[in-house]
């Protein structure tokens, strides 16, 4: 093995630093409970992911993604060696696969790179699942990011209360409905790209990349659990990149478009009071869009919901300093959840409400250091959401 100057393994501490951090208590359940382990896998707070002999990830949670800045898709069925600086893919790669080969324990210190090209260090530790659902053995590992001791601490406190059964069993349950869904979400993504590729009119291409979208962010949401499970926590780190704001909710109100036709309400998009059907303008902003749609979605669904037949709902985008978005229904919130809109499970006369649209919606802005809030007037028979935002120009 390597022992250059500009990249080696830090073995000397390595005995603490699993003791410290558990690592070797979740690979010694990964190695007697992997039923447990794989059942929980998307919803721990601490990075795993599952490689073969042939050096693939095989699956990665969401915790995985966030260290290393890649999506899902972009690490499945890659080389593990992807997150491995160059000076480090040869000896990173024999002990993948002395680890196969001899089943022996894998840890240690590295640096890993991430998809912006920063370095960061890790504590990584492994298991060998001989046979499992797959029918091959696979290799489980374990990742904690040395650089964020607390937070490091903290995810492993979270991920042994859910292996201690501390969480409800309908949060397992949840989580194994992750697995069971991602499956046709596959095929519908697959059927839409083949769909693409024929001749289509405009409109019927717009139909089909509209159910793509939906159908990656289904995908991507089935698998956020843990994400506003981190909000709340104040734990979750956004995921920033630069997008049109005026598009994106444009492409909401398409989305539920079979909603508000069903009702027969129109649904107009306004930039400072002046509609855009016919504008092209454009107001990008840089911020985590699929928890931005999330929140706009929300909102939008709500307020559909809430109004009556054959009125109009409104969006209205003021872009000052700070940014507001105003979501305008006709309706009114019931006095008796006014004071307590925003808190979880506060419904009133849905069927088959859960009451966590508007608490969801309200802790996605102030993960934006934003706000949400609601003006309702019983004289004009109104309600309007305001989403603040700070400055978030590109």
């Amino acid at each position: 093995m390597s022992d250059s100057d500009t990249y080696k393994f830090f073995r000397e501490s390595d005995e603490k630093s699993l003791q410290e951090f558990q690592l070797d208590k979740l690979k010694d359940k990964a190695e007697s409970d992997y039923g447990d382990i794989k059942g929980l896998f998307y919803l721990i707070p601490v990075p795993a992911c599952i490689t073969n002999e042939n050096r693939e990830f095989e699956e990665v949670n969401e915790a995985y993604c966030q260290l290393y800045g890649f999506a899902r898709e972009a690490l499945v069925d890659q080389s593990f060696l992807i997150v491995v600086p160059d000076e480090a893919k040869d000896d990173l790669a024999q002990r993948h696969d002395d680890f196969f080969e001899h089943k022996h324990e894998f840890s240690g210190q590295w640096d890993v790179i991430r998809n912006d090209g920063t370095k960061r260090r890790v504590l990584a530790n492994a298991a060998y699942i001989p046979a499992p659902g797959s029918g091959h053995p696979v290799k489980l590992t374990f990742v904690i990011d040395v650089t964020d001791v607390a937070s490091a601490q903290e995810n492993l406190r979270l991920t042994n209360d859910l292996l201690g059964g501390k969480l409800a069993a309908q949060e397992i349950a949840q989580n194994l409905m992750v697995h069971d869904l991602r499956n046709p979400i596959t095929n519908i993504l697959s059927i839409s790209e083949m769909l693409t590729q024929r001749p289509l009119q405009e409109k019927d291409k717009r139909w089909i990349e509209l159910i793509s979208h939906l159908a990656r962010r289904l995908e991507r949401q089935v698998r956020s659990s843990a994400d506003l499970a981190k909000m709340e926590a104040g734990q979750y780190t956004l995921q920033e990149e630069c997008f049109d704001l005026l598009t994106l909710v444009r492409q909401v109100l398409r989305a539920a478009s079979g909603d508000a036709s069903r009702k027969g309400i129109r649904t107009t998009v306004q930039c400072q009071g002046v509609s855009l059907e016919q504008d092209d303008r454009t107001l990008c902003i840089r911020a985590d869009q699929f928890y931005v749609e999330q929140m706009f979605t929300n909102l939008i669904i709500n307020a559909l919901e809430a109004s009556p037949n054959e009125e109009t709902l409104t969006v209205d985008v003021l872009p000052d300093e700070p940014l507001r978005i105003n979501v305008t229904n006709r309706g009114v919130v019931p006095a008796e959840i006014r004071e307590h809109l925003f808190e979880k499970n506060v419904t009133h006369g849905k069927k088959q409400g859960q009451g966590l649209g508007t608490h969801i919606a309200r802790m996605i802005a102030r993960q934006h250091d934003g706000d949400l809030t609601f003006e309702t007037c019983d004289k004009s028979q109104q309600t309007t959401f305001t989403v603040t935002l700070p400055s978030l120009s590109c």
